[in-house]
């Protein structure tokens, strides 16, 4: 299971869809129900698996769902910290971008160090996609100020879990040549593809 898991987080950095898809429906049948800590796991990977295609409110459940077998199993906070991070950018997504930006910020003060600096990074990125569809005359110097932190800590794999959001904003970094360098090789790593015509699911 343990095995599983680590396999499914590799192929997702990469961009392998189809072999993510296939490891994350292993992962389902080798979880057993009697173990919360492994339902919250496999559960969390469902979820990442719906929020990268754009299915919103499933990975929604699903991210709740393994909220509830991570408090039954008491996992320690440096564990809840990646769920935490998930469950946030998930509502991104959903376009619940105060509710993602209010649950970073309320677990900022329990984490320090690069834990801290990414959940003030997808506080920020809530808070820049809520303000993207407005335009505002601040957009792009708040666009600016993200990428900064995102290149500074080297976070290649920034929201992940959500990919459309990403090559979104990325989109938009490069195109006022913000970050290029780092963006263009971050896009290639990960194989993002351009941004769709963004539609919340």
């Amino acid at each position: 299971f343990a095995a599983t898991s680590a396999l499914i987080n590799v192929a997702r950095v990469v961009g392998d869809d189809e072999r993510t898809a296939a490891l994350v429906t292993r992962l389902g049948a080798e979880c057993d129900p009697a173990h919360p800590i492994q339902v919250s796991i496999c559960m969390d990977q469902q979820a990442a698996q719906f929020s990268r295609r754009g299915r919103y409110a499933e990975a929604l459940e699903a991210i709740e769902a393994a909220g509830r077998s991570a408090e039954r199993a008491q996992t320690p906070l440096s564990e809840r910290w990646a769920h935490w991070l998930s469950q946030a950018q998930i509502l991104i997504g959903a376009g619940r971008c105060e509710e993602s930006a209010a649950l970073m910020r309320g677990h900022e003060d329990e984490f320090t160090g690069v834990f801290r600096q990414a959940i003030r990074i997808i506080a920020a990125s809530a808070e820049l996609w809520a303000v993207r569809g407005q335009r505002t005359a601040d957009y792009v110097d708040r666009l600016r100020a993200t990428m900064a932190d995102v290149r500074a800590m080297g976070w290649v794999n920034y929201m992940t879990g959500i990919p459309l959001v990403a090559s979104v904003l990325w989109a938009d970094a490069l195109e006022h040549d913000i970050e290029r360098h780092f963006i263009a090789a971050a896009i290639q790593r990960r194989r993002l593809s351009a941004p769709a015509l963004y539609s919340p699911a």
